[in-house]
């Protein structure tokens, strides 16, 4: 009998964490919750700067990752349930080990799986043309990869809940059951909301990339970029599209973000980003997965790129790639900051297309059975 779900997760709690892992749901629930922010006790997170930190009961912290191995063992493997959010590394080995070795059950719920790696090519290891810096980096990368499939079924959930309809990323032997993008849930509930700005505007979906945990993750003194540069760029990009379109540019900022005035006056909406998106005439983006309610309200979409500045940064580059070929799957706008020509914006939307994306990758598949 479940008396006890513990999610892992490898970011502090928030508020979105919460409407990830349904977490209210659990309130009326003869079942214990707790939320294990470890963060600050893995190698890959502990260095992040996180600009959220929400509050809760439920949150339980460790001082190291010895500690957090040997409260695992002390659970229950008969009545306890687990949700993982931490990356499988050569350090979380030992807890994904210490999970299968005692029986725990475990299930992984990935949001971001398909509309974000989809987007993304696998570049090969081409040696003549890499620094013995990045071949080394490279290098680490393939040997993990080499441990990962050796070590593959240790790092195998029992469950494994993906959004939309494909099911080809999922290189592992186990359930996989279809879920909405948390997103499509929201939509659904607010698409009939009254407008909160009543004017004509276009809204830029806001992915918080400079501060993004990610993007502390892989970036280092050396390859780390100019914010002033970037935000420069980007507001001169604003300034000419705004006087084209004879309207202005709203920012739906990232829930987690906390700005001053990087967007010089233009105004600023936190958590509405559903209702700016449903309402607006052009949506812009920077490769943001909350693209899904332009999506479904088939609205233009403009894709922001920087691609010489992107390079830079691992995690940048991954978004540059994702921009282009998501152009290519929706037929959507794009535009580089370094050169571009506004002339050739497109207001038409291909809506056969925005529906295919939607259904591969962000709706759930209510054709086959699923959990609920």
């Amino acid at each position: 009998m479940l008396k006890k779900i513990i999610v892992v997760d490898h970011e502090p709690f928030s508020h979105r964490k919460e409407q990830h892992y349904y977490i209210s749901d659990f309130e009326n629930e003869d079942v214990i919750f707790e939320y294990w922010q470890v963060n600050k006790i893995l190698q890959y997170s502990k260095n992040v700067k996180y600009n959220f930190l929400g509050n809760s009961s439920n949150i339980v912290e460790f001082e190291s990752f010895k500690v957090f191995l040997e409260r695992t063992a002390m659970e229950d493997p008969s009545s306890t349930l687990f949700i993982i959010e931490i990356w499988p590394t050569f350090q979380t080995y030992y807890f994904f080990r210490l999970l299968k070795n005692n029986n725990f059950n475990w299930i992984r719920i990935d949001y971001y799986l398909n509309p974000d790696l989809i987007l993304n090519n696998r570049e090969s290891l081409n040696i003549s043309c890499i620094s013995v810096r990045n071949f080394f980096s490279k290098f680490k990368n393939l040997v993990f990869r080499f441990f990962y499939n050796t070590m593959k079924k240790v790092f195998t959930p029992q469950i494994f809940f993906v959004t939309g309809e494909n099911k080809s990323l999922v290189n592992l032997d186990t359930k996989i059951v279809s879920l909405d993008y948390f997103d499509i849930e929201e939509f659904l509930i607010k698409e009939n909301d009254p407008p909160i700005l009543n004017f004509k505007y276009m809204v830029f979906l806001d992915g918080m990339i400079l501060d993004h945990p990610d993007y502390y993750r892989s970036k280092t003194t050396k390859n780390a970029v100019n914010r002033e540069e970037f935000f420069d760029k980007l507001n001169n990009f604003f300034d000419e599209l705004e006087k084209l379109m004879n309207i202005p540019i709203i920012i739906a900022c990232h829930p987690k973000s906390n700005y001053n005035n990087e967007y010089r006056n233009r105004q600023l909406i936190i958590n509405q980003t559903s209702n700016l998106v449903m309402n607006s005439t052009i949506v812009l983006t920077h490769g943001s997965l909350s693209i899904d309610f332009a999506l479904m309200a088939l609205k233009p979409i403009i894709y922001i790129d920087y691609k010489s500045f992107f390079e830079r940064i691992p995690f940048l580059k991954y978004l540059s790639n994702r921009m282009v070929n998501a152009c290519n799957n929706l037929g959507s706008n794009y535009f580089d900051l370094e050169e571009f020509n506004l002339n050739n914006i497109k207001l038409e939307v291909d809506t056969a297309k925005f529906n295919k994306f939607l259904n591969l990758y962000y709706k759930k598949n209510n054709t086959e059975s699923n959990y609920t």
